[in-house]
């Protein structure tokens, strides 16, 4: 079965082409999609350079937009999305779109026995991480699922297509949104052990908290299906 593997990238030029190489050469039968989220430097060009299918959006949105924009575009039988980084090696990519055999929805975790994590991330996001996982995933949302944000996710082509439709969110909160429709659809999602490393540079501010919380009440609490 054909695989597509999407990467959502906004300024990412400092590291995509190096990611881009470890995934070629690793995932080489893998459809690589590149979505340049608006960026202002040169990830397009390097993109490009390096082969893969790049789809290009003028302003940028956030990563959710862009992963939406890949699901809708991507041809795989089973269909997913990793970080623009090296903190999950293409083995353990492999991994989680392997346990599709025995789920709709395979999720990379950090917060497993089995898991391993070689470089930390830095304190303050990790306890903000825990009281996020706490009080917005499994409270507000009834999600029983111990790492929301991991950043590898993958699934059947037809429950992408469906997300992808179906959800509101654009930035960084998607991932929830995402897991809570597939649950409220009845898909089953499992999590799926890795080894993880902090990679610096990430484009996700501890700022960008408060938006994310904002934009998950009204998601909740309003009725937004």
């Amino acid at each position: 079965m054909m695989r597509s593997l999407i990467i959502p990238a906004y300024n990412e030029e400092k590291r995509i082409g190096e990611v881009l190489e470890i995934l070629l050469k690793n995932l080489s039968d893998y459809e690589i999609i590149v979505v340049n989220d608006g960026s202002k430097d040169k990830t397009e060009k390097i993109a490009l350079s390096k082969g893969v299918k790049v789809i290009s959006c003028k302003k940028n949105k956030g990563k959710g937009h862009a992963v939406k924009i890949g699901f809708l575009h991507a041809n795989g039988d089973f269909i997913g999305f990793v970080d623009a980084d090296k903190s999950i090696d293409p083995k353990y990519i492999k991994k989680v779109f392997d346990s599709l055999s025995q789920a709709d929805i395979a999720i990379a975790t950090r917060r497993n026995k089995k898991s391993k994590i070689v470089i930390q991330q830095p304190l303050i996001r990790r306890l903000a991480s825990l009281i996020f996982n706490i009080f917005v995933v499994r409270i507000m949302f009834n999600l029983n699922i111990s790492d929301s944000q991991c950043g590898c996710k993958a699934m059947k082509k037809e429950v992408a297509k469906y997300l992808a439709k179906k959800t509101i969110s654009n930035g960084f909160e998607f991932d929830v949104e995402m897991l809570w429709k597939a649950k409220l659809k009845g898909y089953k999602i499992i999590e799926v052990p890795v080894i993880w490393k902090h990679e610096k540079n990430s484009t996700f501010n501890l700022l960008n908290g408060p938006k994310m919380f904002l934009s998950l009440i009204k998601i909740r609490f309003r009725g937004i299906r």
